[in-house]
């Protein structure tokens, strides 16, 4: 939706296996309905040139969606509840999934991934 709505997604060319199942790995989106419901609503919360690498990971609640997100490049991770400021929603972190373990919750085995926060280098 969000390619549909002008907003570029660089494609990967990263594999993962979780569970024994194989997963091209690119950008992780998560838009809360409260942030936007149609495609409508997308195009108007992102305005001008965005740009989203392969390896970012994005969150965004119904507070982002009070202002227009406006030509933005990102790589790396952006969560944000409240509109979309530099300095206060960007981290210089990174969000990657793993392969669980048996020493993993049951809820985590189920899924075949967990999420690690690693701060970069």
């Amino acid at each position: 939706m969000l390619s549909i709505a002008g907003v570029e997604i660089k494609d990967s060319t990263k594999k993962a296996e979780y569970a024994g199942i194989p997963f091209d790995v690119s950008a992780k989106i998560l838009l809360q309905p409260g942030f936007a419901l149609s495609l409508q609503d997308l195009r108007e919360r992102f305005t001008g040139k965005t740009s989203i690498s392969a390896d970012s990971v994005i969150v965004l609640g119904a507070g982002a969606a009070s202002q227009p997100i406006e030509n933005m490049t990102l790589d790396g991770c952006l969560r944000a509840n409240a509109p979309v400021q530099f300095f206060s929603h960007f981290k210089s972190e990174r969000i990657l999934f793993e392969p669980t373990t048996e020493t993993d919750s049951e809820v985590l085995r189920i899924r075949g991934y967990k999420p690690i926060t690693k701060e970069e280098e």
